[in-house]
């Protein structure tokens, strides 16, 4: 009832479309292509009212005009597998009252219930219902489009990474995705490059991200409801949002996700965590202190219960944002903040039951206070004699007595007062830790300060093949294998991709070269030498690091913070302003404050940073991260130079797409193994994926014929795909070339596909 009136209330405000004179209602029977006729032959601002019938998909409609039926029971469109049911390509159209499924499964043709392509503005989608097609509603690119009050459910018979989104909205300024229903699929709402859009009373079950936010700002995130999905609400990329009102119930992982959300208003939401399968206990966790493995939630291990929301709240480099008047209860961390969130203001938030109430990242004490006003915290004993309604003390840091902890520990609801649970028990600064025991970690930056040492100089031993060795190499914390005998080499001249998802090990994997922590099994041997041997400081001068998540002085200014790296591994100062602008900070800019920088020059300053003395081994981890096109294009002619030079660059990523044909060699890693290792064109063999060949200019019966056995055909509007095994490439093109082909192109399976892939297939194992 709720979910309907929100949709009736918006769909108040957003007139229809109507033609002058000439609007009318025609109704349509099933039958053949009576309903492609049908809205052919209609005028702008016609109503198609269909009568109850089985209808054939691959409709377009690019005029105004209102297709509806008498309920969604009534009247069905199937597109029996094949491309989308239906696509709108005018503007001011309405679809209503109607079932639509059985679209095709190509995500990049888009298959979907109802693609809205760039010029169907003011589109409306109400009140239908869409199951077994890709992607539920579409959303690409027009503006102030509307989709109210769906039922949407998506494929589950597909792998995550092959099924598509309930509604996905990519630069759709003014969307309006409000009061839908939505199981199954990939994600519940996927928004990409987009602002302006309201996210309002949506109910999303069984998905991987209930609202999973890129790259989109100045929008609105009200009163959805999240149950029993992977995260709730992932915002990515994204500033100034407003996130009310919403509630995650029983998500796995994480309840709310700020990763580089900036700017933004988060209040009044819900999250309240569950119990599951075994689980790693957060001791565990906390006691691996190591990037990547540390984040993995649900790993499952031993008989330990452990709550199943990992995290009710995870803030990760996200600035200035304002969380207030939130509930966070039941989950095994409360909240996660790291050390690059700033000035962010925590006021009025109930932390309830949770098993561990914070964990802190950092090396900075923080006032989580606004005008006086804290937090409540369940395990908070203090008195509340005056009866104000705040504690008399504030939760001190650490238990006195007790271990010092990164967070103050969850405890039973001691001072909870029934009734007010979201009303602040006092105001209180987050610990800063005292080691980094329980789950801290390195300053990001201090890998470059290990130059300093009283032992002798490093002396250079014969030359060697490889520059970096690790042999069956394991690494374990708490029973859990973070890496599982790892064994490779790195070579003189080589740039080499390490990629896989958050918990893979990739981190463990380059602290381990760095000599930061030890293996458990196994050995490591970074030119020649233990990396966390005696000589250890020495060799490090032939090492650059650049961290993913960089950690300046913001006093310091670009030039003096260059400086200052350079003194710690004991260089003359004099080539560093060439260096500086050599990464595109010239003098201007390397004059200036740190704190002033964006996120893109703290990148090229990490960079210098990391190419100070002519490293022999580099390692990057997310390099590109904030850099612009053309920068990133100077990123990798300055790695071609390197390798020219001999030196060995170990390139940490996600961005896959962009590592194609920028390195001579790939590692993929998951859950602690190495499951792929080679150049691209061996795991393209390894993997033995179909190579697509597009053409145009003939029809896929044509190129059907002219193939015969070699390869599967598809038509995808004027282009004709053929799908054949890499080895009948050759065979395909020359028969192809007998056609009267306008166009032809060879697609290679990209490194995204390939990765999936691996993934796939080890996890099939």
């Amino acid at each position: 009832m709720r979910r309907t009136a929100i949709a009736g209330l918006l769909l108040l405000s957003c007139p229809a479309w109507v033609a002058p004179g000439r609007a009318a209602v025609r109704d349509v029977s099933p039958g053949g292509d009576d309903l492609a006729r049908a809205v052919a032959a209609a005028a702008p601002g016609d109503v198609l009212r269909l009568a109850p019938g089985v209808y054939p998909g691959g409709i377009t409609i690019d005029k105004p005009l209102t297709l509806e039926g008498a309920g969604p029971d009534a009247a069905v469109l199937d597109a029996r597998g094949q491309g989308r049911v239906v696509t709108v390509t005018g503007p001011d159209v309405t679809v209503r009252h109607l079932t639509l499924t059985g679209s095709g499964t190509d995500q990049r043709g888009m298959d979907a219930g109802v693609l809205l392509q760039p010029t169907a503005a003011r589109a409306r989608i109400v009140g239908n219902r869409l199951t077994g097609n890709l992607y539920g509603v579409y959303v690409q690119g027009p503006q102030d489009a509307v989709v109210a009050d769906n039922d949407i459910a998506g494929r589950t018979d597909l792998p995550i990474s092959q099924r598509g989104n309930g509604v996905t909205v990519w630069n759709a300024p003014g969307a309006r995705i409000v009061a839908n229903r939505i199981t199954g699929g990939r994600d519940g709402i996927f928004a990409n490059a987009s602002r302006q859009d309201l996210f309002q009373g949506n109910h999303m079950e069984g998905v991987r991200f209930a609202i999973h936010y890129m790259y989109t700002n100045d929008s609105r995130i009200l009163d959805n409801v999240s149950l029993d999905n992977d995260i709730g609400f992932a915002l990515m990329f994204s500033s100034q949002l407003e996130i009310r009102g919403n509630q995650s119930v029983r998500d796995r992982d994480y309840g709310l996700l700020l990763n580089y959300a900036n700017g933004s208003v988060i209040t009044g939401n819900r999250v309240l965590g569950r119990f599951s399968k075994p689980m790693v206990t957060a001791a565990t966790v906390n006691a691996a202190g190591d990037g990547d493995a540390a984040m993995t939630p649900g790993r499952a291990a031993g008989p330990t219960l452990r709550i199943g929301t990992a995290k009710c709240v995870f803030v990760y480099n996200a600035n200035k944002n304002r969380l207030a008047d939130n509930r966070f209860e039941g989950c095994e961390i409360g909240i996660h903040f790291t050390a690059g969130a700033e000035r962010n203001v925590m006021t009025g938030n109930a932390f309830i039951a949770n098993r561990t109430q914070v964990m802190y990242v950092g090396t900075r004490s923080l006032d989580w206070s606004d005008h006086g006003r804290g937090n409540y915290w369940s395990d908070n004993p203090a008195f509340d004699l005056n009866g104000d309604g705040i504690a008399d003390e504030a939760l001190p840091p650490q238990r006195p007595g007790g271990p010092r902890r990164l967070a103050p520990a969850g405890g039973q609801a001691a001072a909870e007062q029934p009734g007010r649970p979201g009303h602040p028990l006092g105001p209180g600064a987050v610990p800063r830790p005292a080691s980094r025991r329980g789950g801290g970690q390195r300053p990001p930056d201090e890998a470059a300060t290990l130059g300093r040492s009283p032992f002798p100089r490093y002396r250079e031993r014969p030359a060697m093949t490889a520059t970096v060795t690790i042999d069956q190499v394991s690494k374990i914390y708490g029973g859990r294998a973070a890496l599982n005998q790892v064994s490779l080499d790195l070579e003189p001249g080589q740039c080499v991709a390490l990629v896989g998802h958050n918990g893979a090990g990739k981190s463990t994997l380059i602290k381990l070269m760095l000599g930061l922590i030890h293996p458990s099994r196994g050995q490591v041997r970074l030119l020649g030498e233990d990396p966390a041997g005696a000589h250890a400081a020495h060799l490090r001068r032939a090492v650059g690091y650049l961290p993913e998540n960089l950690a300046f002085h913001p006093s310091l200014t670009g030039r003096e913070t260059l400086d200052f790296y350079a003194r710690l591994k004991g260089l003359p100062r004099r080539g560093n302003a060439d260096l500086l602008a050599h990464v595109g900070l010239e003098a201007e800019a390397a004059g200036r404050r740190v704190g002033t920088y964006s996120k893109g020059m703290r990148q090229r300053l990490g960079l210098a940073q990391a190419l100070l003395g002519q490293p022999r081994v580099l390692f990057l981890d997310e390099p590109t991260t904030g850099l612009d096109p053309a920068l990133r294009q100077v990123f990798y002619e300055i790695v071609q130079t390197l390798r020219t030079a001999g030196v060995t660059v170990l390139l940490s990523s996600h961005a896959l797409t962009e590592l194609e044909g920028q390195t001579d060699r790939i590692i993929v890693m998951n859950r602690g193994l190495k499951i792929a290792d080679g150049t691209l064109a061996s795991l393209r063999h390894l993997a033995d994926l179909p190579v697509r060949v597009r053409t145009m200019g003939a029809d896929a019966e044509g190129v059907a014929n002219a193939l015969g056995p070699f390869g599967r055909v598809q038509a995808h509007g004027e282009a004709v795909e053929c799908l054949c095994n890499g080895d009948d490439k050759v065979a395909v093109l020359r028969r192809l070339s007998a056609l009267p082909l306008t166009d032809i192109a060879v697609i290679e399976p990209t490194l995204d596909e390939l990765y999936a892939h691996f993934l796939r297939q080890e996890q099939a194992a």
